[in-house]
C-alpha cells in the first residue's frame, strides 16, 4: 500500500492567536507534497480566529471550535479517521518539505507508529528563513528504550510536528494532570512503543516561535514538583538508568526544602 497526504488528517490546535494562525497555515498549504484539507481546531477564541480561519476556506481550511480543558487534543482523537494524524500548534512554521520526506518514509518502511524531527526555535518576529535544501537523514528506532534515551539525552525533538498512527493515537492519553505542560514529550515516547520511530535530524524542517505570553516561558501551569518527579520517572522506567533515579533524588531534595507539597518520592 502507498501513503499520500490524503492518509494524513492534519489538525492545527489554537487559542487567540489569529495572526500567527495565518502563517502556520500557509506553511502547511505550501507542502510540496499538495496538502488540500487542513482542520483548525479552535479552544474557544475570542479574537478574529474564525475569520481568519474563513479566508483559507477555499483551499480546503475547515474551521470546528471546541471546549473544555484540552478541548483541541480531545477533538482531534474524536475525529479523526486518517491512517496518520498530525497534531500543529498555531503559532510554528513548518519547511514546505517536510511531508513529503515523511511520506518517503511512511512507503519505505514497515509499521511506523511515529515520525517527528528536530526543531529551529526563533523569537517573536526575527524568523531566520528557510533553506532551499533539507538533509533528509534520520534516525530509526525500533526500541522504545532506544527512543526515550536518544530523546532525554539529545532533545530538541518536536511534538507539534509528529505524524501519529492513528489508531494508536486514539488510544493514548496525555496525562496532563500528571506531567503538566510538559506531557509531550511522556506522549511521544508512549507513541514509540506501538512501532517503529522516525526521527529527522535537520532542524531546518520545523521552525518553534517563542514569543511574549506563550505558556513555555510563564508561570502559568508551573509544574509542581511532584509532576516533574513523575516526568523523570516516567523515563526512569522506560530507559533503566541509575542517573534517572540519581537526578531525581538530587531535584526532589532540593525543592523540597522551600516545598511542602510534595508527599512521595520514588
Amino acid at each position: 500500500m502507498k501513503y499520500t497526504v490524503d492518509d494524513i488528517d492534519i489538525y492545527i490546535m489554537t487559542h487567540n492567536r489569529a495572526d500567527y494562525l495565518m502563517l502556520s497555515i500557509e506553511s502547511l498549504l505550501n507542502q510540496s507534497a499538495g496538502v488540500s484539507k487542513i482542520t483548525v481546531l479552535d479552544n474557544e477564541s475570542t479574537d478574529n480566529t474564525l475569520s481568519a480561519v474563513e479566508s483559507f476556506s477555499s483551499r480546503g481550511v475547515r474551521y470546528i471550535r471546541t471546549k473544555g480543558f484540552l478541548g483541541n487534543f480531545k477533538k482531534a482523537q474524536e475525529i479523526a479517521s486518517g491512517k496518520y494524524v498530525m497534531l500543529f500548534h498555531d503559532d510554528d512554521i513548518l519547511h514546505p518539505l517536510y511531508l513529503e520526506l515523511a511520506l518517503q518514509v511512511l512507503n519505505e518502511k514497515d509499521d511506523i507508529s511515529l515520525i517527528t524531527t528536530r526543531y529551529t526555535e526563533f523569537f517573536d518576529d526575527d524568523f531566520p528563513g528557510m533553506p532551499e535544501s533539507i538533509v533528509p537523514d534520520y534516525y530509526y528506532f525500533e526500541k522504545q528504550k532506544d527512543f526515550a534515551s536518544h530523546m532525554y539525552f539529545l532533545e530538541r525533538i518536536a511534538y507539534a510536528t509528529a505524524l501519529y498512527r492513528t489508531v494508536d493515537f486514539k488510544k493514548t492519553a496525555i496525562e496532563y494532570e500528571k506531567f503538566n505542560k510538559f506531557n509531550d514529550w511522556p506522549f511521544l515516547v508512549k507513541m514509540s512503543g506501538y512501532g517503529n520511530t522516525v526521527l529527522f535530524d535537520d532542524p531546518s524542517l520545523f521552525y518553534i516561535r517563542r514569543h511574549k505570553g506563550q505558556d513555555t516561558w510563564t508561570s502559568t501551569n508551573t509544574p509542581s514538583v511532584q509532576q516533574i518527579i513523575n516526568w523523570d520517572k516516567f523515563f526512569y522506567n522506560k530507559v533503566g538508568s541509575p542517573i534517572f533515579y540519581l537526578e531525581s533524588m538530587i531535584l526532589f531534595c532540593l525543592l523540597k526544602i522551600g516545598s511542602d507539597t510534595v508527599k512521595k518520592s520514588f
